[in-house]
């Protein structure tokens, strides 16, 4: 005997009998009809699929499945845009945010004076040998800024430079 079972006839069935249940949530984007309904209700079950007492490895495939539906139901959506229909609070708002970019400017900052270092001595000496750009690269905003100081004042050759990155 063989029985039929329509998806979206169960998923009826297990929204009157339980309406948390994730797996409403998480064929919303498929099944909605009316985009700017989906639109208006995407938080809404985003939240519910978050809330759900799954194992957080389920629940995490389940909203990667959801965003996903919701990206191919809107086609061409800028995360900035999908994180405001599910009211995702913006990236800096958050302290994991804030320690990303944080961290980021670091680096920013690290790589922009170890350029400047690399230019200035470029500048100075000519051609800097690879291995002195790499030592360069690898030091510490605070070593980046006393190398500059360095060549601007007391590093005359490329000996110099040699030494001074020895030291440090």
């Amino acid at each position: 005997m063989v029985h039929s079972i329509y998806l979206d006839e169960l998923l009826e069935v297990l929204e009157t009998e339980d309406p948390g249940h994730p797996l409403v949530a998480v064929f919303n984007p498929v099944f909605e009809a009316d985009k700017s309904e989906l639109e208006k209700d995407a938080a809404k079950y985003y939240r519910q699929i978050e809330a759900s007492p799954l194992e957080p490895i389920q629940r995490d495939a389940l909203l990667a499945v959801f965003t996903n539906w919701l990206i191919e139901r809107f086609g061409k959506i800028t995360i900035k845009d999908l994180n405001m229909i599910l009211e995702l609070p913006d990236i800096k708002d958050t302290v994991c945010g804030r320690e990303l970019l944080n961290e980021g400017r670091q680096e920013g900052k690290e790589d922009a004076l170890s350029q400047a270092a690399i230019c200035f001595a470029e500048g100075r000496f000519g051609a800097v040998p690879h291995e002195l750009g790499a030592v360069i690269e690898s030091l510490s905003v605070k070593d980046l800024d006393s190398l500059i100081r360095a060549l601007a004042a007391s590093l005359k050759t490329l000996d110099d430079l040699r030494l001074w990155l020895k030291s440090k």
